[in-house]
């Protein structure tokens, strides 16, 4: 079990006694989101501080990192002005989806940490990626929920 907190750490639980495997404390500002990957060995966790300045600023966005040792494995900047506030991975585990309060959703390979889309529309609470139809669901402030292709962009 992984759990996010504002101060920027994120805790990895053992399910069956309930204590603290790994706290994972790279991001410098509050997490909003967290996410294992398909085959349990990475975990994305989304962070990000409304006007965050100076040296906490570039840490805003997205880290992938090794669910084992906490080691940072890609780090994922296009939402560093922004919160990011939703991820789900791909269900082959290639490819992220990240969406934070600026209204854009960028789709992006979790090896290399570049960008394959981005989508914008509203801000968004919530992602999911479809296991079986290649289609994200998007939970949005606005009270929708969007399906897109992440081929297609819309």
């Amino acid at each position: 079990i992984a759990s996010a907190s504002d101060d920027g750490s994120v805790q990895v639980w053992d399910p069956t006694t309930g204590a603290t495997a790994l706290t994972y404390k790279d991001h410098h500002a509050p997490v909003w989101a967290v996410a294992w990957s398909p085959d349990g060995k990475r975990i994305a966790s989304g962070t990000g501080e409304a006007g965050a300045q100076g040296p906490n600023y570039v840490n805003n966005g997205v880290r992938v990192w090794d669910a084992t040792t906490g080691q940072t494995l890609v780090t994922f900047t296009a939402h560093a002005k922004n919160q990011v506030y939703a991820l789900a991975w791909s269900p082959d585990g290639s490819q992220i989806v990240s969406s934070g309060d600026d209204g854009t959703s960028y789709v992006w390979d979790a090896a290399t940490g570049h960008i394959t889309l981005m989508y914008h529309t509203t801000f968004f609470w919530s992602d999911d990626w479809s296991p079986k139809t290649n289609l994200i669901a998007s939970a949005s402030n606005d009270g929708t929920v969007q399906l897109w292709r992440p081929a297609l962009g819309s």
